[in-house]
């Protein structure tokens, strides 16, 4: 028997279309046999400054397509699924530390999550 997990979901995992080894529907159906309330996916969108294509993201004349695999296979699925992206972006390292540091600025240092917050428990 599998065990079940309430309110437990997971929102970053990545299928074949990027570094995954599954397909979106393999997925689903190991979360919801795992007992996840939802699921999210989201593969890697690479976006370089020379635009040039990048192995463990999706292909970026694709995402349409992307979109439309997630939802058709959200549409088959007995749970939640949630539709995500993980745009990764080269910049130069002193310009990320700069806007990295203006944020700072503006909303504050980051604090310490409580307990309850790292659990990952989801709040209905």
């Amino acid at each position: 028997m599998t065990p079940t997990l309430q309110g437990h979901t997971s929102y970053h995992s990545h299928s074949r279309w990027s570094d995954g080894r599954k397909s979106l529907t393999e997925m689903i159906r190991a979360a919801e046999a795992a007992g996840l309330d939802e699921y999210g996916v989201a593969d890697h969108f690479v976006l370089t400054p020379d635009r040039q294509p990048i192995d463990w993201s999706m292909p970026l004349d694709r995402l349409e397509e992307y979109v439309t695999e997630v939802q058709a296979a959200a549409a088959q699925a007995a749970s939640t699924v949630r539709l995500g992206i993980e745009v990764d972006f080269s910049l130069p390292a002193e310009r990320v530390i700069r806007s990295l540091d203006r944020i700072i600025e503006w909303r504050g240092k980051p604090r310490r999550p409580s307990a309850g917050e790292r659990s990952g428990a989801v709040q209905k």
